[in-house]
């Protein structure tokens, strides 16, 4: 008789799996345990999830369960690329592999600027990484750590408002809709706390591991598991429809008036109606693993994936509207704006929404952090820490800083530029 963890436990030895890529030190325990035997068939086999390379994964869409049959749009396949490309999944933000850096700041104290940053500037450290984007809501700035958390500071000063404990890694951005802030964590649940002091309003159960970043509105929340379930919860915490697509969901959500649109590992893009969940489209793509957030853009879905193409889809039809190829993996948040898209990659490329190249950047090395898009700039950082701001519309660079830090993810508010590090610390630096 196979012994048995419990269910968190198991979530917490599938995440071990993932970060730390080493598949032979967890075959004995998943070959004598039943519920991570499950929960690993439920992703992938343990060497999928440990693989450092790009894999060639079936070309087969599996139909939605409880729904009627789907258009969809096939682009032939070409081969795959032989060159791996290093990559890491750790809770649905598939990141280059980086050497963390220890925290030397204790947890919840925050600190003046360490030296090299501007004076008015403040640190907050966690006990663990920091890899998804700071949200930044009226008067708090919220985010999600590694060590299970959800937080809110004061944006001017740093200091501590709330904060809330999961069981679970968090690996989502924290979505403001009202008053409720909803995040998801690696314990499999969906969370939905209320933004000014922190308090639970309710929590959902939808699957064993959220990859994917939640997309939500005045209706609800709509989040994706690792064993491919999309699940529609309603703004009480009840849910209103489920779909099965048999394949791990890795991009976040997305949506418009009508519809959520998201990528899948064996390289599809989905398209479902916001109200019932049925199937308006799906588009194969060459894709090994689509894994930028998806970008509407005017009547286009604009998605990247680790081979370096970026897909521009009708958001109404489904069908290819064009392909760019870049020279690297597009990891980072596609950003746009007045009728052009920006994707950072190996470089920085500025395409129209018909698909004709107008400019490219190169940076130092590769981008895999979110870029953002202001009227002003295209602020993106680099692998080095380097943080660039381009002019939109011609590509060059007014200014660059860089940090000491390791940074995964940053958002602006007003002149304040908000990091977050691996090194488990959200900083503040005023730009201006």
């Amino acid at each position: 008789m196979k012994r048995t963890c419990t269910r968190e436990r198991a979530v917490a030895y599938v995440y071990g799996i993932m970060n730390a890529a080493a598949a032979a030190s967890y075959e004995k325990h998943a070959a004598h345990c039943e519920q991570c035997s499950a929960h690993i068939a439920a992703i992938a086999s343990i060497k999928d999830i440990a693989s450092l390379g790009a894999r060639t994964l079936s070309r087969t869409v599996p139909p939605l369960k409880d729904a009627p049959s789907i258009r969809i749009s096939y682009v032939p396949r070409a081969l795959a690329a032989a060159a791996a490309v290093l990559i890491i999944i750790t809770g649905g933000v598939l990141l280059s592999l980086r050497t963390p850096r220890p925290t030397v700041i204790s947890k919840g104290a925050v600190q003046p600027a360490p030296a090299g940053m501007p004076a008015k500037s403040w640190c907050f450290a966690t006990k663990g990484a920091l890899r998804t984007t700071p949200t930044v809501d009226g008067n708090a700035v919220f985010f999600g750590s590694d060590d299970a958390r959800v937080y809110a500071l004061a944006p001017e000063s740093g200091s501590l408002l709330w904060e809330y404990r999961t069981a679970g890694r968090i690996a989502s951005v924290p979505i403001i809709v009202g008053n409720a802030l909803y995040a998801a964590s690696a314990d499999g649940y969906v969370y939905c706390l209320d933004k000014k002091n922190g308090l639970l309003t309710w929590k959902r159960a939808v699957g064993t591991i959220i990859f994917s970043q939640l997309c939500a509105d005045k209706s609800g929340v709509f989040a994706a598991t690792a064993e491919g379930l999309v699940v529609a919860l309603a703004n009480d915490g009840k849910q209103r429809w489920q779909k099965s697509l048999g394949t791990p969901v890795m991009s976040a959500l997305v949506g418009d008036e009508r519809a959520i649109f998201f990528g899948t590992r064996d390289g599809v893009v989905y398209a479902l109606a916001k109200n019932d969940g049925s199937p308006l489209w799906g588009h194969i793509t060459e894709s090994h693993f689509l894994t930028s957030r998806p970008r509407i853009a005017g009547d286009l879905v604009v998605m990247g994936d680790t081979d370096g193409m970026v897909y521009a889809i009708d958001r109404a039809r489904g069908t290819l509207a064009w392909r760019f190829k870049t020279g690297g993996a597009v990891i980072a948040d596609i950003e746009s704006r007045e009728g052009l898209i920006y994707v950072a990659s190996d470089k920085v490329y500025c395409v129209s929404e018909s698909g004709r190249e107008v400019w490219r950047f190169a940076p130092d090395t590769s981008i895999d952090v979110n870029c953002i898009i202001s009227p002003t700039a295209l602020t993106i950082v680099d692998k080095y820490n380097s943080f660039y701001h381009l002019h939109p519309k011609s590509g060059i660079c007014m200014r660059r800083e860089t940090r000491t830090s390791p940074v995964l993810g940053f958002a602006y508010a007003g002149s304040t530029l908000f990091t977050a590090g691996d090194d488990g610390s959200l900083c503040a630096v005023n730009d201006k």
